[in-house]
């Protein structure tokens, strides 16, 4: 009799394996396939667009900014050059190298003449002097949607005296030019040309014993977890000789209001975010987790939530509690889409790991449906595929 039992018990244990590992397979195909086709499908524009203005990281660094206080940055400082005429940036730069930073980034763009003739004149000769130890910017333009490639530069009364230049153009999100990420490099015309934040960067670990060449030629995540810059006016540059020595220092314009952008933290001026991404380039630049453990992942994940549902579900069955199991399937997409965003977050905040969430949180919302479609498949197609034998049958039957 026990053996009986037993028998029984390992048979029903193999039958409910083999509908977790269809369950997983079916939940697995239909949501790489919603990932595949859904965002090409131009009616769902206007919803892809919404996603792109928010990301899980959004969340954890709008927390950290309310509750902890900014880590001041000893290796990055900003001079303010608000309101300076051309010559007196000129000098600011003189006074500057003086203080021997390790890198200066000049972050203005200097597109077009004025009528400060001799400020003209002296910036470009000071720019020659320094050209060494000087980033200046650029501005990539005319964007082509089918290369998806920059084609052009903004002219620059520097073009022909500075001697590396960076281009400085975010990567906005949206019309409200939301910032979350950092570019390495784009090609322009068919030559590379790196990101100011990259070239800074790089400049400064190859001042130290470092390599030159960026740490990783993929797009990432700037890390905006608070920190506080040394922001000194440009006319107190003497005073700070001891903060500059050995630093990189920022050139530029912290009180332009057309140079705010919407970030994770709030509106903040573009020189802070360049900051802050050469911060993250320096330490903690975005590791995109490799696609096999990725797959590896999600399969686990999804068979322990296969395993837990088909447990919930198999007990409401049991017990004819069907209100139960209608407001577990109303509550289950919503609480793992929050379970899955706030864990992809946490890793990428204590590791700089990405992990993307979305095929996962799809897999996992449409596990409810997955096993109500696979029940009805499970209880009809065994009786449709004995009707079809039936009928070949009886048609042979008929021909004899």
């Amino acid at each position: 009799m026990s053996k009986g039992k037993n028998t029984v018990n390992i048979r029903q244990i193999a039958v409910s394996c083999a509908h977790c590992i269809v369950m997983t397979l079916l939940i697995g195909a239909i949501s790489w396939l919603l990932m595949i086709v859904l965002p090409n499908w131009g009616a769902l524009d206007p919803l892809s667009q919404s996603f792109d203005r928010f990301s899980f990281t959004d969340l954890y660094y709008s927390i950290y900014r309310n509750n902890h206080e900014a880590v001041p940055n000893d290796r990055i400082v900003i001079v303010d050059t608000s309101d300076k005429t051309r010559g007196e940036i000129a000098s600011t730069i003189d006074r500057l190298m003086s203080c021997e930073p390790v890198i200066v980034g000049l972050d203005i763009i200097f597109d077009r003449p004025t009528g400060d003739t001799l400020g003209t004149l002296q910036l470009r000769e000071t720019l020659a002097r320094h050209n060494n130890d000087i980033v200046a910017i650029a501005k990539l333009t005319r964007y082509n949607e089918e290369t998806m490639q920059f084609e052009g530069i903004t002219p620059s009364i520097l073009d022909d005296v500075a001697p590396q230049r960076a281009y400085s153009n975010l990567k906005n999100v949206g019309e409200g030019g939301f910032v979350r990420n950092y570019t390495i490099a784009r090609n322009v015309g068919g030559d590379t040309l790196y990101s100011f934040a990259s070239a800074l960067a790089s400049h400064y670990r190859g001042a130290f014993g470092g390599s030159t060449t960026p740490r990783t030629t993929e797009d990432g995540i700037i890390d905006f977890m608070p920190q506080s810059f040394n922001i000194i006016d440009a006319d107190s540059l003497t005073a700070h000789v001891d903060e500059i020595i050995g630093r990189i220092v920022l050139v530029g314009n912290i009180n332009s209001e057309e140079d705010r952008h919407y970030t994770p933290i709030g509106a903040i001026n573009g020189t802070i975010i360049h900051a802050y991404t050469i911060d993250t380039l320096l330490d903690k630049p975005t590791q995109t987790v490799a696609k096999g453990w990725v797959a590896l992942l999600e399969i686990l994940v999804l068979w322990c939530m296969v395993i837990v549902y088909w447990g919930i579900s198999r007990f409401c069955d049991t017990r004819h509690y069907k209100t139960l199991l209608a407001i577990v399937n109303w509550i289950y997409p919503v609480a793992t889409a929050l379970l899955v965003v706030c864990t992809s977050g946490w890793i990428f905040i204590s590791s700089h790991r990405y992990i993307s969430p979305l095929v996962l949180m799809a897999a996992m919302a449409l596990l409810p449906n997955t096993v109500e479609l696979y029940m009805v498949i499970k209880e009809t197609l065994p009786e449709k595929i004995k009707s079809f034998i039936h009928k070949i049958r009886t048609h042979k039957n008929r021909k004899i």
